[in-house]
């Protein structure tokens, strides 16, 4: 008969989340509970070394991500005060570890997207004004700036390859479960649905191609999530995988194959 494990002894096993890797891929940054509290943590992948970055900062429970800056240097993450779900921004050196406040607002939620290709953006969803819509920020929290002012939850924020576009999903339509594909100008002009598999069907953006003319999107019109790549210009779709598994586009590789 196999022994059993003591129910405090699983309770101690540690817990890693969210792994991202940095944008040159030399690095994975992770909320580690090693040391019985939640902490951020970046591996080298090249030494193997881990490295504890923060030390108290972050948040004692996982609710909302983090991303890398475009240098490998920062990262931007959510946090929320005593399990209020009411996020405010932070950014942490990873090298040193300082941290700095972007934002501070008890009233609405924000989470950090993605940082722009020249690295002087980051798009941030909020309800700062209303639903949650997409915003931007220099990295330092200044000129946060509103793109979007939808009455339905906007998703995504993804930057085209050049940086003069913005990937994203939402919905304009009576049904409520319904969500489009849309770009527009990094400054929030020239909105357009560039892709919409049918009304009441969830369409989301994933990631440009390196060469900012495809979309990796996922659907669930044909019942389950499928992947496909989105030419932007015809609205054309190539799907991907076979129709009955569940599958999700991630992110392109960096040669776009």
């Amino acid at each position: 008969m196999p022994s059993r494990i003591p129910l405090a002894e699983l309770a101690r096993l540690p817990n890693f989340h969210m792994p991202a890797p940095s944008w040159s891929g030399e690095r994975v940054a992770f909320y580690w509970d090693r040391s019985g509290r939640l902490e951020l943590y970046v591996a080298d992948l090249n030494s193997g070394a881990v490295t504890q970055v923060s030390h108290g900062e972050v948040p004692r429970a996982v609710r909302a991500g983090f991303i890398w800056d475009r240098a490998d240097r920062q990262i931007v993450f959510a946090k929320d005060h005593d399990g209020d779900e009411q996020h405010d921004l932070f950014s942490i050196d990873v090298a040193t570890g300082a941290v700095t406040r972007l934002t501070e607002n008890p009233r609405c939620q924000e989470y950090p997207v993605q940082f722009s290709p020249d690295n002087r953006w980051l798009t941030v969803q909020t309800n700062r004004v209303g639903q949650m819509n997409l915003w931007k920020m220099r990295p330092d929290g200044s000129d946060y700036t509103q793109l979007t002012a939808y009455t339905s939850p906007v998703g995504g924020g993804i930057w085209s390859p050049d940086g003069q576009w913005l990937a994203y999903g939402t919905n304009e339509t009576s049904v409520l479960k319904n969500t489009d594909a849309y770009v527009m100008r990094a400054d929030g002009s020239e909105k357009r649905k560039v892709f919409a598999a049918s009304v009441g069907s969830q369409d989301w953006v994933a990631d440009w191609s390196p060469d900012g003319r495809s979309i990796a999107l996922t659907s669930d019109v044909s019942g389950l999530h499928r992947p496909g790549i989105l030419d932007v210009q015809s609205g054309r779709v190539r799907w991907l995988g076979a129709e009955g598994q569940d599958e999700t586009a991630v992110r392109f590789s960096p040669d776009g194959q």
